[in-house]
């Protein structure tokens, strides 16, 4: 009788303990503007943009990084409240002439925001 009262009781705890650990991810939701989708630079010229994240959903943390050459984004973590939002810099110094693309990302848990950098360098 003790051990299915236990095990009756281990069960109680472990689903308890499941619905406090899952994470509903429907309510997350932000967006990632940048002042510019395109920007032209010269050899050894940094530039900056200029842009910010808004988080429209349940308070989040999200990582953020840049997949591209010579492009540095700062800050690297931000957490926001639902409603917050905070300003994002996105460095360019290029070595190289051509036309490249930055894909900057904003991600957490739930949500994965993306948007496009055009540099073209001179």
């Amino acid at each position: 009788m003790l051990a299915l009262a236990l095990s009756l009781a281990l069960i109680s705890l472990s689903l308890a303990f499941n619905k406090l650990l899952s994470i509903d991810c429907k309510n997350h939701s932000s967006s990632l503007v940048l002042e510019k989708d395109e920007i032209s630079t010269r050899i050894g010229e940094g530039r900056l943009v200029k842009g910010y994240i808004e988080n429209k959903g349940f308070e989040d943390e999200l990582k953020l990084s840049v997949k591209g050459e010579s492009v540095v984004i700062r800050p690297e973590k931000v957490r926001l409240e639902s409603g917050e939002r905070e300003d994002v810099f996105i460095y360019i110094s290029p070595y190289r002439k051509g036309n490249y693309t930055a894909k900057i990302v904003a991600s957490s848990y739930c949500q994965n925001v993306e948007s496009i950098l055009r540099i073209n360098v001179e």
